[in-house]
Formats: structure tokens, sequence, C-alpha cells
């Protein structure tokens, strides 16, 4: 299974938070889909510039809420708990990470997180 059952909760290792469904009403105003692969020292650095534009847009209007999707491509180094860092200290209400069993390729890893994605509207950075 390429994308298994759900979102690893950060504050409870081996918990498994279930995906939400396409059906679902969105929950927040913006989805931001960011797939990875292999680039951990990367994401050190440009998540919290990353999360900090986003809270600064979501203080400045309290209607814009966001959620980011960190699409994990089956990392060997240590992409996938760089992101699981920043899910616990930012909490998966804001960044939740989407492991993958194998690399799909950029445009499935957008596909699979907008698919899991809660916002009313999507926006794919890569």
């Amino acid at each position: 299974n390429l994308v298994g059952q759900g979102f690893e909760d950060p504050s409870r290792p081996g918990t498994l938070c279930p995906f939400p469904s396409a059906a679902d009403t969105p929950v927040v105003g913006l989805s931001v889909i960011l797939p990875v692969k292999n680039n951990g020292q990367w994401l050190a650095a440009t998540l919290p510039e990353l999360l900090q534009t986003l809270q600064a847009r979501m203080l400045s209007d309290a209607a814009a809420s966001f959620e980011l999707i960190v699409v994990d491509c089956a990392s060997r180094d240590d992409t996938y708990q760089t992101a699981l860092d920043h899910s616990q200290a930012h909490g998966m209400e804001h960044v939740r990470v989407l492991r993958l069993s194998r690399d799909p390729g950029e445009g499935r890893a957008l596909r699979e997180g907008a698919l899991r994605s809660r916002g009313r509207l999507v926006m794919l950075l890569d």
C-alpha cells in the first residue's frame, strides 16, 4: 500500500489518525502540499520560514486558517523525523506528515497529499 492507514500522531508515536475523506467538509482555508524526498536538512531550514509566513497570514486574517501536509516520498534520511518534529511543535492541526512507502514521483505525491487535505483551497509546492 503506497499511502498507509493514516497520519502518525507525533505526540503518540505509532498511533495513526485517520485520513480525511474527499467528501468531508473543508475545515481550513488553505492546504499547502509539500512533497519531499531525502531533503531533511533543507526541510529543517525551510519549514520554520514557511510556517512563520502561514502563521503571520493567519494572525492578520482570522479566516486564513491553514494546514501544511508534508509528503515524504520514502526518504532514507531524517526527512520524515524532521517533518514529524515540526508536526509535534506546531500541532497536527497545522502540520501533518504523509509517509509514502515508495517514491511515486512528484505528481503522484502531490495528488496523494491533496486527496488527504482538509482545505477549501489547495496550494501545491515543488
